[in-house]
């Protein structure tokens, strides 16, 4: 019998060292990921005979098809190669997430060492970058080094945490400063992701909700409303600013491209609203002049705006959501309830694992959601990684029957009120 377990923990740790060349040096390198992840789903299912389990997989990869077979035969935006294109880049998180829910991966302390000392080497770059002054020349953007800083810390976290779900005050210590570099990145949706990072390792206690007062929704709404206030330069500069009566500019016009996108989102499905436009066809990267522009971008009359036209579309892929219009009403419902079908998942963490484990949850998922609001992160390298840590820490509950989950729910959530630090004090 061939043991995968091994080679997916080593895929893992391959995962985390190309988050900085994937950026900008080596763009494929997730894509080759993927594929040797697919060949050891194969080689599993060839030698080992295993097959049952990967049916999450097989059930989103059909769905898929359908949506292909769908934008080949009723939709004509673009050609049956490029939704081929689209098909494969759309798959990609799925397959990282579905491949690691089936294996059910054990990390040995050696396997969790080299992962730590992965992070470790991409945090001292990250900072390395931010005091030379050199983090665009490495990184490409800003916002990909608060990335691979949240995906350190992410991962270090993961691998500091024991069974019992504890971790050493040190590893803990460790994983803050990694999250800290971060801030250097100067991006507003990481200053969120990083307060709401530490409220959850720090304060957040489970079952709060229960308890909860009208003193602390108002405490809530208000700092929600400072967050807005600080950011709302670049909620005007993303979403808000007007270009009419500007010069050229290419940052000012980059505020065009993008609301226009989720403009079009709107228009694709009033006209296409249950199945969408199809595959290819809006707001990825097989719908642009790289592989075959679409024709649904002069259908709704956006083939003229600056990033999004054929002479010039570098923007076509500058955010996530609007390409769920290839996907109509049905995919972005089957979307949402990928999603909440995980977070199910992590209930079940926080009453069994603790809340460490959970954390790491929650904040993979916000990552991808809300970097995905400007940027094509659910497809890219960390969005990746968050989808590799999300099946790892749910597929212990792989196996567990509908009536065991239901037990689960119903237990008391673990203690946690000495969480961390715990071995420290011993």
């Amino acid at each position: 019998m061939l043991s995968i377990n091994k080679t997916y923990c080593w895929l893992f740790v391959i995962a985390i060292l190309i988050q900085i060349p994937n950026v900008h040096f080596v763009k494929f390198a997730d894509e080759l990921l993927v594929a040797l992840m697919t060949c050891l789903v194969g080689l599993d299912m060839l030698i080992n005979h295993q097959l049952k389990k990967y049916k999450l997989l097989w059930i989103i990869a059909g769905i898929m098809a359908i949506y292909a077979l769908y934008s080949v035969v009723f939709m004509s935006y673009n050609t049956p190669v490029a939704v081929v294109h689209d098909y494969i880049a759309q798959m990609k998180p799925f397959c990282y997430f579905c491949i690691s829910y089936a294996i059910v991966p054990k990390f040995d302390a050696s396997m969790r060492n080299i992962a730590k000392g992965a992070c470790i080497l991409n945090s001292a770059i990250a900072l390395v970058c931010v005091i030379t002054g050199t983090v665009q020349t490495v990184f490409f953007h800003v916002s990909y080094m608060g990335l691979v800083s949240m995906i350190s810390f992410l991962v270090y976290l993961f691998c500091s945490t024991d069974e019992n779900g504890k971790v050493e005050k040190t590893d803990l210590m460790i994983s803050v400063a990694m999250l800290t570099i971060g801030l250097a990145s100067t991006r507003s949706k990481f200053y969120g992701e990083y307060v709401m990072a530490l409220y959850m390792l720090f304060m957040y206690t489970p079952g709060f909700a229960k308890n909860i007062k009208l003193k602390h929704v108002l405490a809530f709404v208000f700092a929600a409303a400072m967050v807005v206030v600080v950011a709302w330069g670049k909620i005007e500069y993303y979403f808000l600013a007007e270009a009419a009566d500007m010069e050229f500019d290419e940052e000012a016009m980059q505020t065009i491209a993008r609301p226009m996108l989720y403009a079009g989102m709107a228009m694709l499905l009033a006209l296409h609203p249950l199945l969408g436009s199809g595959l290819a066809s809006f707001a990825t990267n097989a719908s642009s002049t790289a592989v075959n522009y679409s024709e649904a971008y002069r259908t709704i009359g956006l083939d003229s705006v600056w990033g999004l036209s054929p002479s010039f579309d570098s923007f076509i892929c500058d955010a996530f959501y609007p390409s769920l219009a290839q996907f109509g009403l049905v995919g972005i419902g089957l979307f949402v309830y990928f999603f909440v079908w995980i977070y199910k998942r992590l209930s079940l963490v926080l009453r069994l694992q603790g809340k460490v484990y959970y954390l790491i949850g929650v904040m993979s998922i916000v990552v991808v959601l809300i970097e995905s609001v400007a940027a094509t992160t659910f497809n890219q390298g960390a969005g990746a990684m968050c989808m590799m840590i999300l099946g790892c820490i749910v597929s212990s509950f792989r196996a567990r029957t509908k009536k065991e989950r239901e037990d689960i729910l119903m237990m008391p959530y673990k203690d946690t009120a000495a969480l961390l630090y715990i071995r420290n004090e011993k």
